[in-house]
């Protein structure tokens, strides 16, 4: 078990990134990016903890280019057996922690709110 949360973050840091940007744009209408992801399954043992850094959450029509979210510092805890979830299952969340972030809530005169951004499930 041990070798296995030692060897975890070196295989999945590289790719945690990548499968979560990837999985949260294609589920929303809306573009999600961020500057760099960590992964540790250290500091918050039983769980994981993955770090974003500078992320932002850019709507599409009909609020297209407003940025709906954005944090110097977003933080996930979830539980280990979470990071392998197959694509498209839900990942279960524990606790969210934010810095300095802003959240830009708009409705619009035909009552179109640019927080509603989950795609029609198909």
């Amino acid at each position: 078990i041990i070798a296995v949360l030692i060897a975890a973050p070196f295989f999945l840091e590289a790719k945690i990134g990548d499968i979560i940007k990837n999985n949260v744009n294609n589920n929303v209408n809306a573009t999600l990016d961020f500057s760099d992801a960590d992964l540790s399954l250290f500091s918050s043992f039983p769980n994981a903890e993955v770090q974003f850094k500078d992320v932002v959450l850019i709507n599409k029509a009909p609020f297209e280019g407003d940025t709906l979210f954005k944090a110097k510092d977003l933080g996930l805890t979830m539980g280990i057996m979470q990071l392998f979830k197959s694509t498209g299952d839900p990942i279960a969340i524990n606790n969210i922690n934010l810095e300095d972030a802003f959240v830009n809530i708009v409705v619009d005169k035909e009552e179109n709110a640019n927080y509603d951004i989950a795609k029609a499930k198909k």
